[in-house]
């Protein structure tokens, strides 16, 4: 007899609510877990240059450091001069420069307004500079299931869960799986602070391992029964000295602070077989645990159960978190909306991916975090509207769909934004040219039929949407002349990329596709259906669906970025300058409402977005501490657990929440929160606005 099929989804929640009613403090990384990165640092040197060679042979590594560090272009352009205790680099065309002076063993020199401290020593008669990086001595996204941490006499435990559900160790022999979980808890035994570390693997009844394994490696086994209860069946112990002495015979030959030659292996093995994570994607877990369990809750999204079949078996295999995205983006534009979102992916993507390989200290990958961070809207927007279902589905027909639109795409056309500043650094650099260049020439390219069309597209949908008479005082331009002038800047300035975003979208929709014939040159039309046709098929009348869902989130990726809706107009008076929106009430725009603080809020598992940081605080970040949504309000709670409110990361983010604060108006029957929290739980609380007082 076949044993019941327990999902990996179902074990995890399971175990997660038995936990809770222990009152374990539950974690999804072990990044999460206080002190934890504090604790488990290395300090590392990062060779920058010779300080005896700068003016000759070193000089390239002076200028490399200063360009990609700090982006001061114009020291390929400077006179360097030194001596013993100085090093003075001068810009040839201006009063710029900047002074390094040898204190000590140490190089200080102050930039952009901020003091920066090197290191030196003496190599080979040479006097080096070097900068000291910190770095964890290991990966704190470890890919586990779930942690918990409980006091127990003074002592905080912190227990690593395994799970292994009947669909994942179907593929795995019991021997393997006993191996690989060696493997595992001999790279978790490296945690030496933790040294009260435990691991636990929860399994279903159906699965039977040898309880001589677990009694011989400190391994604990909980059960996952039939009746959906946990049974807590072999205790775990203590990792560290058991380790000790199952590995002392290779310990014995690893010189201090070397890594032994087996641990890539193991770590390989261990991870692909026990967490289910294809050993590519370790350590780049960005979509929260929490967020995805919001969507297991979901009662009236029309495609709730795509969703769950999808999130199911992606907790399960923990594969790449890109891929999973781009699946179910395209998967649902297919079947509710009609085009193929991976065919937009194809359009945007090379070039975003090559640009941002370009900046290699925050990694070739990093491009992705754009569609990422998409979905991860995506996802906090669905059980608001599914809490608030009646609400929107007085604006909008099927108000899932829409969203569905705005999140997917509002960041789609960063390409074009990024691309425009890159080449600019790129000529700066190359041929030493410093004056601006208009690089991307949009102003007669871009402006065609398709165009207007789509521009009254989105002027109609607005005027609808705010119209004078129900907004506040400067929330109207003067004409609708003036708007698409406005609109017009935006493109072809601006490159914004929540307008481009918009306008690329309808005109994907509505303009006919044409290929080029290899042999004449001449454009012919596609034989594969329109995206017009696509639309046709799902929905049956393409300028109702145009109308009624795509507009609506077209509308929303248009206003969503703060450079719009906070942009400087012409006032009543040829000299003054008002606000292009004062306010976006809920009650109004609930979409582009929801697509603004969405897009606000999810800062979890993000790079920063802030330009004027430095790269030590560009490394700092925010993590999803709490999810509250119900019938009366929601609540998402950000986190610093290792940095305090004083830090530029945490204020710029400050600044950010109180001009979204002031901005958003939310209606009178829900309420948008958000809090952020230092590592001392200090922090601020940022209710949106109350509806517009008449």
């Amino acid at each position: 007899m076949e044993p019941k099929i327990v999902s990996h989804t179902q074990i995890v929640r399971q175990l997660e609510t038995y936990l809770l009613s222990k009152q374990y403090t539950l974690y999804h990384y072990l990044e999460e877990t206080p002190e934890f990165i504090e604790n488990n640092k290395e300090t590392r040197e990062l060779f920058l240059f010779n300080w005896d060679d700068v003016v000759g042979d070193q000089r390239v590594w002076l200028e490399n450091y200063f360009v990609d560090k700090f982006q001061v272009h114009w020291v390929r352009n400077s006179i360097i001069t030194k001596n013993d205790e100085l090093i003075k680099i001068k810009d040839k065309a201006s009063s710029n420069h900047i002074l390094l002076k040898k204190e000590g063993n140490k190089i200080t020199f102050e930039i952009n307004g901020k003091k920066i401290t090197l290191h030196t020593k003496i190599d080979e008669e040479k006097l080096i500079v070097y900068e000291k990086i910190e770095r964890s001595i290991i990966d704190p996204n470890l890919p586990v299931d779930l942690i918990s941490s409980k006091i127990d006499k003074g002592v905080t435990y912190y227990i690593v869960y395994l799970i292994v559900s009947t669909d994942f160790s179907k593929d795995y022999s019991k021997v393997e799986l006993e191996k690989r979980v060696k493997y595992y808890r001999y790279y978790l035994s490296r945690i030496k602070t933790l040294k009260d570390l435990k691991i636990i693997l929860v399994m279903p009844k159906s699965i039977d391992l040898n309880s001589k394994f677990f009694k011989e490696t400190g391994i604990g086994q909980w059960i996952y029964l039939g009746d959906g209860t946990i049974q807590e069946k072999i205790e775990t112990f203590s990792i560290t000295e058991q380790m000790q002495h199952e590995y002392r015979d290779d310990i014995a030959k690893i010189k201090k602070g070397e890594t032994p030659d087996f641990f890539s292996k193991f770590v390989y093995d261990s991870v692909n077989a026990i967490a289910g994570l294809n050993p590519d994607q370790f350590g780049k877990s960005s979509i929260d645990r929490k967020l995805l369990d919001q969507i297991f809750d979901l009662n009236t999204i029309s495609y709730r159960d795509e969703l769950f079949e999808y999130i199911n078996e992606h907790l399960t295999e923990k594969g790449d978190e890109y891929v999973f995205t781009s699946e179910i983006f395209s998967s649902l534009w297919k079947k509710e909306l009609g085009p193929s979102y991976s065919d937009f992916l194809e359009v945007f993507e090379p070039s975003l991916q090559y640009i941002s390989a370009s900046n290699l200290k925050r990694g070739g990958r990093i491009y992705r975090d754009h569609y990422i961070h998409q979905f991860q809207v995506f996802l906090l927007g669905l059980p608001i509207i599914d809490k608030k279902y009646n609400l929107f589905k007085e604006r909008y027909k099927q108000p899932e769909l829409v969203w569905l639109v705005a999140a997917s795409f509002h960041d789609n056309a960063y390409p074009v934004q990024l691309y425009d500043k890159w080449s600019g650094e790129f000529f700066k650099r190359v041929f030493n040219i410093q004056k601006e260049i208009g690089t991307i020439e949009l102003k007669s390219k871009f402006i065609d039929e398709d165009f207007l069309s789509c521009l009254g597209y989105l002027i109609c949908s607005f005027c609808k949407t705010h119209p004078p008479q129900r907004t506040l005082e400067n929330n109207w331009l003067a004409s609708e002349s003036e708007l698409i002038q406005f609109i017009h800047r935006m493109i072809t300035e601006e490159k914004n990329h929540g307008v481009l975003s918009c306008v690329s979208l309808l005109k994907m929709l509505t303009s006919i596709p044409k290929e080029t014939d290899d042999s004449t040159g001449n454009n012919q039309i596609k034989k594969e259906p329109s995206n017009r046709e696509k639309v046709t098929e799902i929905h049956h009348d393409f300028e109702s669906a145009l109308n009624e869902i795509f507009v609506p989130g077209a509308l929303a990726i248009a206003l969503h970025d703060e450079k719009v809706w906070d942009a400087e107009i012409k006032g009543k008076q040829p000299d003054e300058k008002e606000k292009f929106l004062t306010k976006l009430c809920f009650d109004d725009d609930p979409i582009s409402f929801l697509l603004i603080f969405c897009d606000c809020v999810q800062e979890w598992g993000r790079p920063s977005k802030s330009q004027d940081l430095d790269e030590n605080q560009k490394e700092k970040k925010f993590y999803l501490k709490t999810i509250d949504i119900n019938e009366e309000f929601v609540k998402i709670t950000l986190w610093a657990p290792y940095h305090s409110k004083t830090e530029d990361f945490f204020l710029k983010k400050q600044e950010e929440l109180k001009k979204i604060q002031r901005f958003l108006c939310q209606g009178d029957s829900y309420k948008f929160i958000i809090r952020i929290e230092d590592k001392k739980l200090k922090g601020e609380e940022y209710e949106m606005e109350g509806p517009p007082t008449t």
